[in-house]
């Protein structure tokens, strides 16, 4: 999977991830496997990446949208710093 097509595909979907999963912090692109970057870089897989607040929030097994596939990642909650 491409880093384009896992973009795409989360821009396409995003709205729907998150109706679907009410726990979402934020989402992104990432590598989603453990095997080495080849020097071309041909061989890295892409999906998406969905930060959840806390683990009992987190689906049973890896999911997929349009064939990318969603890893989730307990990150906590998300909040912006203070203005300086």
């Amino acid at each position: 999977m491409t880093y384009r097509r896992a973009k795409e595909t989360l821009h396409r979907n995003q709205a729907a991830l998150w109706d679907r999963y009410p726990d979402v912090q934020g989402m992104g692109i990432a590598a989603v496997t453990g095997r080495p970057r080849s020097p071309s870089g041909t061989d890295e897989v892409y999906g998406i990446v969905v930060y959840l607040v806390d683990a009992g929030a987190v689906p049973a097994g890896h999911g997929e949208v349009d064939g990318v596939p969603l890893r989730f990642q307990v990150w906590g909650p998300v909040s912006a710093l203070p203005a300086e």
